[in-house]
């Protein structure tokens, strides 16, 4: 964990994403960055598709980012204990 300058303590974290019923590890060229405070609240989720940073999203409902490179649709949806990070390709 690493303090910002506002001195919060900011924990990153590395997640395995289930994708179409199958445990996948991300790549170096897809990835998440999650970003939480120091009581563990989640804020924030750093995307990274093509071996490119895209964006960032706030942790809410329904938040997304596509990917200018391969037209894949990150998107998150937030449930009451738990939430999903799904990528889909944009119909074209």
């Amino acid at each position: 964990m690493g303090k910002t300058k506002s001195g919060i303590v900011k924990a990153v974290t590395r997640y395995t994403i289930l994708i179409a019923g199958e445990c996948r590890p991300l790549t170096k060229n897809k990835d998440y960055r999650i970003n939480q405070l120091g009581n563990g609240q989640i804020i924030s989720i750093e995307i990274k598709c093509c071996g490119n940073h895209i964006g960032e999203i706030r942790f809410l409902d329904g938040e997304a980012r596509t990917c200018t490179n391969c037209g894949l649709v990150h998107s998150l949806k937030i449930h009451h204990n738990h939430f999903h990070l799904s990528r889909i390709k944009h119909p074209n």
